[in-house]
């Protein structure tokens, strides 16, 4: 939660108020987050993003109940970037099959979805 914060922060600003946090502002944030590097040389991935705006609408509901700020968390048909789906389930034999009829080596058959 304090990773996931940090980033709201950083990006949204410290300076902002909650009650300021609009639909089109949560847009920016998810823009701005998607462009950033991640792990493994990617992009930050749609899931982090989702479940770092999850921590923003629990904090939210919390200020909520505590009269701080008035309304839903306004992240109601939010759009986000797509995501590379991972390849299907493939045995040992169709993937040593494929590597054998595309001819790759072992460097290519590694860095190729198969």
């Amino acid at each position: 939660m304090a990773t996931h914060s940090s980033h709201l922060s950083r990006i949204l600003g410290t300076e902002k108020r909650l009650f300021d946090i609009s639909k089109l502002v949560l847009h920016e944030y998810i823009d701005k987050r998607s462009k950033e590097s991640g792990r493994y040389e990617r992009n930050v991935s749609v899931q982090t993003i989702k479940k770092e705006l999850r921590t923003f609408s629990t904090v939210w509901n919390w200020a909520k109940e505590g009269s701080l700020v008035e309304g839903v968390f306004p992240n109601k048909k939010l759009r986000y970037p797509k995501y590379e789906e991972k390849p299907p389930f493939q045995t040992i034999g169709q993937i040593r099959s494929k590597i054998k009829r595309f001819n790759l080596s072992d460097i290519k058959s590694r860095s190729t979805n198969i």
